[in-house]
C-alpha cells in the first residue's frame, strides 16, 4: 500500500517523458530494502542500496533474495 503512490508517481512521470529510462537508481536510507524490493527492483535494471547501518545492510541480501 505504501508504494502505491510512488508507483502512481512513476507511471505519471514515465507517461510524460516516454524516453526516460530507469536503468540505475539508488535507494538512499534503504534499510533492509523494502522499497527496493516492492518498487524499484520491478522497474529498474540496477538498484544500489545506500544504508549507514551495517546490521540493516547485512540483512538486505536475505530480504531481497529472489526479488525482481
Amino acid at each position: 500500500m505504501d508504494t502505491r503512490d510512488s508507483n502512481n508517481f512513476l507511471n505519471t512521470l514515465l507517461s510524460k517523458f516516454p524516453l526516460l529510462r530507469l536503468n540505475r537508481v539508488a535507494d538512499c536510507g534503504a534499510g533492509i530494502g523494502r522499497v527496493a524490493k516492492n518498487l524499484l527492483l520491478p522497474r529498474c535494471q540496477v538498484v544500489d542500496l545506500v544504508e549507514q547501518s551495517p546490521r540493516l545492510l547485512a540483512a538486505a541480501p536475505v530480504y531481497l533474495a529472489g526479488a525482481k
